[in-house]
């Protein structure tokens, strides 16, 4: 059954088909309505206490009866095939009638019929009459649980079987769609919990909320983590009853798909071990030696070490070659002496 809410401080216009009458085979007692022809089958649920009274106007003839109270639309939807006679109804030959229930409590819900009996396909709009004291609660579980996809209802009341369509309010609209927001959030709430699991679970670095690789799992975390996702995925679709589904087979898919190539990737292209760093220098020398060479520090403060002595020694030998050549200076006027003495003889 549909919800009919006549507060909603605007006018509520509600298709009124002409065909769909389903008498046969029935124990409802329809009161004053000798005929129902065109009926639609609605439930009021009473938000707060007080009396009911609101205003039904269409363009040709149509009447209602009202049921209740009930405790619940379930335990009304239960007394369908078997409804005792109705604390409201009208079979007057208008197009205008009013609602008059009074002194209904809060939490309670009233099955009501309008029968369209001009057989013409016309619209009907409802407002609160004066008077009225209740309040209504118009949201619709059923409705709100998957939003904007339920577009026909099955006869749950009047002994028969089959589906009519209806039409969604602007109101509807506006209350499924916000729904709808939240339904929308539901496969980010799932990704985001699969890459945290992969970040905080399976070691993973590099999380990534996007369509490129989420992370490099090692073989031996990559199957539980799938498992775990899977049975998340289930969990969501169980709990959600809607075109959802299509959502959630789309990213069951990536993570499917992202995981996968992300293994093999690592299976075909193993990444060479890097080799262990050296340790920190302890001192200058090996500082200097480690930040100007490529070598290892202690491989780096040896060769300078070499260096320095080599440059050392080569200072010495010059020294040494200097003081020889001065000698050799001091003594080339000795020398050239001794060879003309020895020339004279």
């Amino acid at each position: 059954m549909n919800p009919f809410c006549p507060n909603d401080g605007t006018s509520y216009n509600f298709y009124l088909a002409k065909d769909g009458t389903a008498t046969t085979g029935t124990a409802d007692n329809f009161g004053c309505l000798s005929t129902h022809s065109g009926e639609q089958w609605l439930y009021i649920k009473v938000d707060t206490p007080g009396d009911m009274k609101f205003l039904t106007t269409s363009t040709k003839d149509h009447d209602y009866a009202v049921w209740g109270p009930f405790a619940s639309k379930s335990a009304a939807i239960a007394r369908c095939g078997s409804l005792p006679a109705p604390v409201d109804c009208s079979f007057h030959p208008q197009a205008a009638e009013e609602v008059n229930v009074l002194s209904v409590q809060s939490g309670s819900v009233f099955v009501m019929l309008i029968a369209n009996y001009a057989q013409e396909d016309q619209a009907l709009t409802t407002v609160v009459a004066p008077g009225n004291t209740a309040g209504y609660n118009c949201q619709d579980p059923d409705l709100l649980a998957c939003p904007l996809v339920r577009l026909s209802l099955d006869y749950e009341c009047g002994g028969g079987t089959g589906t009519y369509n209806y039409q969604c309010t602007p109101e509807q609209i506006v209350e499924e769609g916000a729904s709808y927001k939240v339904y929308n959030a539901l496969p980010w709430a799932y990704k985001l919990a699969f890459v945290s699991a992969l970040r905080f679970l399976a070691g993973c670095t590099q999380p990534d909320l996007g369509t490129t690789t989420v992370a490099c799992l090692g073989l031996n975390n990559s199957t539980w983590i799938l498992l775990a996702a899977n049975a998340l995925l289930l969990l969501l679709l169980y709990l959600s009853r809607c075109a959802w589904q299509v959502w959630a087979v789309l990213f069951v898919v990536w993570l499917h798909v992202d995981a996968v190539m992300c293994i093999l990737d690592r299976r075909l292209n193993k990444r060479p071990v890097a080799k262990k760093p050296a340790p920190p220098p302890r001192s200058n020398l090996e500082l200097f030696a480690y930040t100007n060479n490529k070598k290892g520090w202690k491989e780096k403060a040896y060769s300078t070490f070499e260096l320095k002595k080599a440059k050392k020694d080569a200072k010495v030998m010059k020294k040494i070659e200097r003081k020889n050549s001065k000698h050799k200076k001091n003594l080339k006027p000795i020398l050239q002496g001794g060879r003309d003495i020895v020339n004279m003889f």
